[in-house]
């Protein structure tokens, strides 16, 4: 177990407990306003290959041993929820736009994710040589194991004039997120539109800030919103509100 008091710039604590299957139960408490929850820490899920073996905060950064096949590796939790969104990621720089890249020993016969600025190259394998080869010329990349965040609400609840509609029919009509900094995000199987028709795509897309619209489709007694984001680039989530039909 281990605790980490925030950063300089983010007033976030965080309670880290290291579980015997090798997940990591996170308590998140942010006490100026008012909110704490626990969420499931998993690394290269569900492969089984991989698992946390301890934890150590120094300062302001925390740090996580981890054990990737037969070997131990000290990873470091990224400093800015938005610097890094792969798992045992490392990043490389070439002089001139290259597809083929030489890579880290650590990813050797693995299948590793690739991002490059604000775009997902998606996924490649990675052959006993440590190399791997692109769709595209790019001049940097960072590469690294992917991980689906996956967020669910509790079942919507209604206080009408007449009762609480608790457990009857409801459909949850449209949500409206919030975002900071976000290129992908998903509701339902609806993803966040980051580029328009008119755009021009010789540049990288450009994040999301502001509230986006999810129009959602369906009755349920238990309704539930679930935010998805599978693939990784940046999510900054503040809030969320929704509209719900009986």
């Amino acid at each position: 177990m281990n605790i980490l008091f925030g950063t300089e710039d983010r007033p976030e604590q965080y309670l880290v407990v290291v579980n015997n299957d090798g997940t990591v139960a996170c308590f998140h408490s942010a006490r100026s306003e008012r909110l704490a929850a626990w969420s499931l820490w998993e690394t290269e899920h569900p492969s089984g290959t991989a698992k946390f073996d301890s934890s150590v905060s120094l300062g302001n950064r925390l740090y996580f041993s981890v054990l990737r096949g037969s070997s131990y590796y000290l990873e470091r939790m990224a400093k800015n929820d938005l610097d890094l969104t792969l798992d045992c990621a490392k990043s490389y720089t070439s002089g001139s736009a290259t597809k083929t890249w030489t890579i880290s020993s650590i990813y050797a016969n693995r299948t590793v994710s690739v991002v490059s600025n604000n775009y997902y190259l998606g996924d490649f394998a990675c052959d006993g040589s440590s190399q791997i080869v692109l769709n595209d010329e790019v001049t940097a990349i960072t590469v690294g194991f992917n991980y689906d965040v996956t967020i669910e609400t509790l079942p919507a609840n209604i206080l009408l004039p007449s009762g609480n509609y608790s457990g009857r029919p409801k459909r949850i009509a449209r949500v409206i997120l919030a975002l900071n900094n976000t290129l992908a995000v998903s509701i339902q199987g609806n993803r966040l539109i980051v580029r328009q028709v008119n755009d021009d795509f010789s540049t990288q897309p450009t994040a999301v800030t502001g509230k986006r619209e999810f129009f959602l489709l369906g009755f349920n007694r238990d309704a539930t919103v679930v935010i998805n984001q599978s693939e990784p680039l940046p999510l900054r989530l503040l809030g969320m509100a929704m509209e719900v039909s009986i």
